[in-house]
């Protein structure tokens, strides 16, 4: 996962232990970033970039985000519906001015970056992380 990867509230996990949106990042140099992190209470802390992963895109974070299963697999975004998630084919499904997208996602920040990019606004938790 690169820094340009991110944005404001996106969703990483630090050291492999816990999930949190990202509220800013610090450049210490050219190779090392800190990002600086929420559990949505009071609590923050700073990770290096090095020592986070991607929180993967399960059912679970579907529906946290305001997905609901709408058939075997297919999720669909409550209420603004035309924007699925499979999690069959790991793909978002949408239209576009009047095009077809269809764009592999397997992270929680690719999936809150592309409906930002798509939508112009943020997906929002239904509980805090």
């Amino acid at each position: 996962m690169e820094v340009n990867e991110l944005r404001v509230g996106n969703l990483v996990r630090a050291n492999c232990i816990y999930e949190g949106q990202v509220k800013t990042f610090k450049r210490l140099n050219e190779t090392l970033d800190v990002l600086f992190f929420s559990d949505g209470n009071k609590w923050e802390t700073g990770e290096f970039l090095s020592d986070c992963d991607p929180v993967e895109l399960t059912e679970e974070w579907l529906t946290n985000l305001g997905f609901e299963e709408t058939y075997n697999g297919l999720f669909d975004k409550i209420p603004s519906r035309g924007f699925h998630y499979s999690t069959k084919t790991n793909r978002v499904t949408t239209t576009k001015y009047n095009q077809w997208l269809e764009i592999e996602i397997k992270y929680v920040h690719q999936l809150q970056n592309l409906y930002f990019a798509l939508r112009g606004e943020e997906l929002q938790l239904n509980k805090s992380v």
